[in-house]
Parts: structure tokens; sequence; C-alpha cells
């Protein structure tokens, strides 16, 4: 066992200012399997200093680096916690240098979560957020600003040490010993470590902690860094950015030239800087060419070859730098549903709304974005959607109704969910009466894969551009004046926005079948091709514009999310409305239109497998019948010729109706 903190009073140092190096370690040997941390030892705290509670992490034999035991941290809930272990540093540090150190152990398939405080008091400011995800990535971010990346190893012991160079800004983080990476954090101070589990997914094992602060450690003098790599698109196989990177002057020269080699993927380029001038803490900003995300990883290796003519620098290891990217697939048909707690009167929600935002467009159509809205003076509440969700902290998320954690943070779980296999896709019809304001909804599902058990449909309807006079549109905005860092703009609005300055994006506007009930649900086995529909029914609200709703269907077994789409009003109006709920769609194979378009005649094949009764309806695509036949008991394929002479030109619905189920089709009249 080793438990050392020691404070050495550095009487010869900055001219006897009394600044003091500290020095910490402990691998929990003297401890007892199965006793709680804070209470084993007064160097180890909680959150909310309440060591010996859930807050507070176990002594475990289940696992340990050196000796044997590790702190274990884990969570068995969805929205992470409640343990939440602080190891304070003593104070806030600023300048100097450094170093800290431990032994993690992240089983397969689970994650890991740290962070970094940059203030004595826990939940002032974050200094650095490092996240150890399940594909073996690691994510080093600052306020959702990606600074480095690099891989881990699963079900095995690996060292993971930061070596901090505060009078440069210099954050080297070394794995097993080994450099794989630097970088420049806009929040350049410490003053803890927090370990907190953010989901359900969460178990990891803490051995040998240590950390050293040395304030002798003074600049670098000559140092240039690789830092600032910048991807701004999405991450899908397909997707395509003109990355950038920076090449930082970290020591006190100026640096005057520098040569750098970028491989990206198998290709090598060559960038030489010449007559520069980049003195000590700015950047020279390089651009790259287009780059296309390939299927799986996809690495960017940045070398600093020479600095000033020189081969080395004082800093070797950030001379070179590696980002990685991941190009995910998303499974056809698959949708991810992120549903965000938010309200006019929460002062940080204006972050949600950017994150919201800016996912919905990079992912259009495979993001699905809706805005839950919270609050007694909030007027775009829908209490029964609010109530259901039970968000607590705002701004939060939801993915597809499991990954709880704050909007900013939605891209990592979405893109785990979108490569996930869909179970079934969504055909949503609609009808809309004017008078009435009364939108009918049908939801066609066909089944992807085989299914069993008891399954339900809810429906969402969501309004973008929305827009309001009243006091209750004024959105609190804690990012005004700058003070808590750039957000989308909303650092140079006022607090609060005015109304008049605001437009609501993704709002809930009405919801159906949150839970289970007769009417959305149904039970038993469909096979791959199976088809049946629901059906709701809606009256809009009389501020409401329906051209900017979107019909969300999310489909639901038990608790547990299983696909969901978005389609926009116009496009439902045009699919047009199935009115027979439950009732089996027939195969495109079995019913046949042709030719379409057409002026004259077209017509209808069938391929029936029993004798059936046949009735066909020509409909407009509000659903009104123009015409319908009933052409009584037929049987194996039959064509039926339809006359369109007195039509006149339009988009049209055939619908087919047998014993076997029923299917419509759209029909262009010229």
């Amino acid at each position: 066992m080793r438990t050392f903190f020691t404070i050495i009073t550095c009487l010869f140092l900055w001219l006897n200012t009394g600044v003091a190096q500290v020095n910490f370690s402990d691998n929990f040997d003297s401890y007892t399997d199965g006793a709680y941390l804070g209470i084993s030892s007064n160097k180890w705290k909680t959150w909310s200093s309440m060591p010996g509670t859930d807050e507070d992490a176990k002594l475990t034999k289940e696992q340990a680096k050196s000796g044997s035991l590790s702190a274990k941290i884990f969570s068995d809930v969805a929205a992470g916690g409640p343990m939440d272990v602080v190891l304070p540093f003593g104070d806030r540090y600023t300048f100097g240098g450094f170093n800290y150190k431990m032994s993690l152990f992240v089983p397969k398939d689970k994650n890991a979560y740290f962070n970094f405080q940059a203030t004595a008091t826990v939940g002032q400011s974050w200094a650095l957020d490092v996240d150890l995800n399940e594909d073996g990535s690691v994510i080093f971010a600052n306020n959702s600003i990606v600074l480095l990346s690099t891989v881990h190893k699963k079900d095995a012991w690996f060292d993971i040490e930061m070596d901090i160079n505060f009078s440069s800004n210099v954050w080297i983080v070394k794995i097993d010993g080994n450099c794989v990476g630097s970088f420049t954090n806009p929040t350049n101070s410490l003053g803890s470590v927090n370990f907190y589990p953010r989901n359900n997914k969460s178990l990891y094992y803490v051995d040998d902690v240590s950390f050293d602060y040395d304030p002798a450690i003074k600049a670098f003098d000559l140092d240039a860094g690789v830092t600032d790599f910048t991807w701004k698109s999405g991450k899908l196989a397909g997707m395509s950015d003109e990355p950038t990177f920076a090449v930082r002057n970290n020591g006190t020269a100026p640096v005057t030239s520098a040569t750098l080699n970028v491989k990206i993927n198998e290709e090598v380029i060559t960038i030489e800087i010449e007559e520069a001038n980049i003195a000590k803490g700015a950047t020279e900003i390089i651009y790259l060419n287009e780059l296309i995300l390939n299927a799986g990883k996809n690495e960017v290796v940045i070398t600093l070859e020479s600095v000033n003519g020189q081969a080395t620098d004082d800093n070797v290891c950030n001379n070179i730098s590696i980002f990685n990217i991941n190009g995910v697939v998303p499974a056809p048909s698959r949708a991810v549903l992120v549903e965000e707690g938010t309200g006019t009167w929460c002062v940080w929600c204006p972050r949600g709304a950017v994150f919201m935002d800016k996912l919905s467009s990079v992912y259009k159509g495979l993001f699905i974005p809706v805005a839950v809205h919270n609050g007694s003076t909030d007027p775009m509440v829908v209490p029964v959607y609010n109530t259901f969700m039970g968000f607590t902290a705002f701004p939060s998320s939801k993915v597809n109704r499991g990954y709880l954690g704050d909007p900013s943070g939605t891209e990592d779980p979405f893109l785990t969910e979108i490569a996930k296999p869909a179970a079934a896709q969504f055909l949503v019809g609609s009808k809309y009466d004017e008078s009435t304001k009364t939108l009918d909804v049908s939801v066609e599902l066909e089944f992807l894969a085989s299914v069993t058990g008891n399954h339900f449909v809810s429906l969402v309807l969501t309004e973008d551009d929305v827009r309001g006079t009243t006091a209750g549109y004024n959105q609190a905005n804690a990012y005004a004046g700058g003070g808590n860092g750039v957000m989308g703009g909303y650092e140079i609005l006022s607090n609060p926005v005015p109304a008049s300055q605001m437009v609501y994006e993704h709002v809930a506007r009405a919801v159906s079948g949150l839970t289970s009930n007769t009417n959305n649900s149904f039970t038993g086995t469909y096979n791959i091709g199976d088809k049946l529909t629901k059906t709701f029914s809606f009256v809009l609200g009389d501020t409401w514009n329906s051209d900017k709703m979107h019909i969300i269907p999310i489909l639901m077994k038990g608790n547990t999310y299983v696909n969901a789409a978005t389609t926009t009003v116009t496009e439902a109006l045009v699919n047009g409305f199935v009115s027979s709920a439950d009732n089996v769609v027939l195969s495109e194979n079995n019913v046949k239109v042709y030719p379409n378009p057409s002026n004259t005649t077209t017509n209808i094949d069938l391929s029936l497998a029993q004798p059936s009764q046949v009735e066909v309806q020509i409909l407009t695509l509000a659903g009104s019948i123009i015409s319908q036949k009933n052409y009584g008991a037929l049987s194996g394929d039959v064509t039926l010729p339809i006359n369109l002479y007195l039509m006149n030109s339009g988009i049209y619905l055939v619908k087919v109706k047998t014993d076997a189920g029923t299917r419509i089709e759209k029909l262009i009249v010229e």
C-alpha cells in the first residue's frame, strides 16, 4: 500500500513567494474490500460532499492493476450517476507544470468518463472532458470542442497520463507511457478530477492514481505544436469536409518556418511554412483538401518534421498528432429520435437549441429532433408530453428514449444508434379538413425483420419557425455578453432575448399514444414484408402552421425504442390517408398500376393467391372518393382497366381492397 500527500514549501522558488510543490499517490491497498472510498480516505470527496452515500465509489477486488484493490465506477441508470467521485488537487493551478497519472480498466462494450475541473470548487468550470467510448475511442474535449482523439484498450489495464505545462499551455497525453498527442486548452487551469458514470453502459476500474505539481516548470523556448484539428461536417460514411488544423507556437522564440507531413489514410502530402513570424501563443491555420469519409476508420496523421530549420524542438511529443474519424454506415431505414427538455425560462437552453439545430441539419432525416418545452411560463408546453419525459435538468436530451445527457453530447450516441438495424419502416399519410382544422394521420408499418410480442405506435407533431409576441416567448440567455463563451450567436443577444428576435424550431405541438392502448398497439408475430396500419387524429391549434409541421411516428416495444421516422405534413398529404387501421397492406408484387402517368386508360394488375372479393376506389389526395367499383369474386392473375378520360390532370390515389388486404398507389393523370 502507498498513500502519500506531500507539500514542500519551495523557499527558493519564485522569489520566495512560498509557492508549493505538491505530490499525491494512492493505490487503495490499505483500504477494505467493499468499503466506500470517501470514508476510507479524506483525500477523496464526492460532488455534493456526501461520502459513504450513493455518490461514493466502493473499493473492490474484482480488478486491480497493483496490489489487490481498485475503485469501481459504474451506473445502472440510463441518465448516469449517482456516483460522483472527486479528487481535489488542493488548489487551482494556472502556472508551472502538473502531471496526473492513473491506471484504468474498461470492460468490452462498456464506457468510462472523467473530467478535470478548472477551479478548486467543483461545478464552476470544466477544464477537460474525457470520454472513453464503447468502440475503444478516447475523446478529449473542452466545451464540446474535440481537442484530441485516440484509442484505448478493452478488457485490459492501461495507464493514462496528462503532462501539462501551464506556462506554455501545452497538455500532453500519454497512454502506457507513449505520447499520443497534445493540445492547447482554452481553459488552462486545474482544480480537481471528477469520476462520473454517464449512463447505464458505464463501468470502469481506477487504480494507482497520482499527481505532481511543480511551480518551477517554465515555458518552452522553441516549441511548435500541431493542434486544433477541426472537422465541421458529419461523421457518416460518404460525408465530406475540408478540415483544418493549426500550428501553434508554444515557446518564447518566434517560429519562422516549419515543414509538415500530412498523411490522410494512405496519401501523404508535404506542407511548407516559410517566411513566417508566429509569435508566442499565436497560430497559423492550415487548410486541407476535401476528405470524403470511408466506411470505418479514417486516420489523419500530422507530423511536424522541422521547426526553424531544426529537426527537433524542446517538446517532441506535440510534433505529431493523430486524428481518427469513424465513418459510420447508417442501417437502412433507421432513424434516431432525440427529445430535448427545454424552456424559455432556462438560461442555458440556448445551448440545446444550437446543438439540436446543428445536428438535425447535418444528419437531416436521420436525427429526429423534438423540443419538449417545460415551465409554467412557457407557452409552448405540452403538459402530458412534458410530464411523460420527466426531465429534471435543462437542457437535457434523451436519445431513443434511453441515453440521457446534454444536447451538446448527443452526436456520439446518435452515431451508435444509427448503425443498429431497423426492424420496421414507415409510410405516413394524411388528410386535412381546413374547416375543422382536423389532421387525420395513417402510419403504415412494413417489417424489415421478424418481430414478436407487444408493440405500439406513438405519434408526435412538431412545428418549425414558431414565433410569438407575448413575454412568455422571451428566451432566458446565460450566453449574453459572451462571458460564457460563443454559442451560435446567442452571445451577441440580450438576456432575455426578446420574443421579437426569437424563432423556435422542432417544437412539440401534440402527441398521441405515449403508452400502449387498444388503438395504437398490436400483438403477435410479424415477418419480413408484413404490413399493418395505425391511424391517429389531431385538431391543430389556431396559430399552428401545417406547412411548417412534421409528423413523427415512433414504434415501441414496451419501454424499448424500435424505430422512428419524420415526414412533413405536406409529404403526408401527397402520400394520402389510409382509413382502415390494422389492415394488412398488400405487397407491390400483388398490385401494379400501369401505364402511370397516363391520360387515357390505366390498368390494375392483380395477383390473387386465393379467390377474393375485389373493390377499387379512385380518391383525391384529401381522401374524397371520385369513383368506386366492386368487381365481385376474382382469382388468379387479373387485369382491370380504368378509364381516365373524364378525370382532370393531377395526382390521385388508387385504392385496391381484397380479402387479403389493401394497397394504395399514386396515379398521375396527364
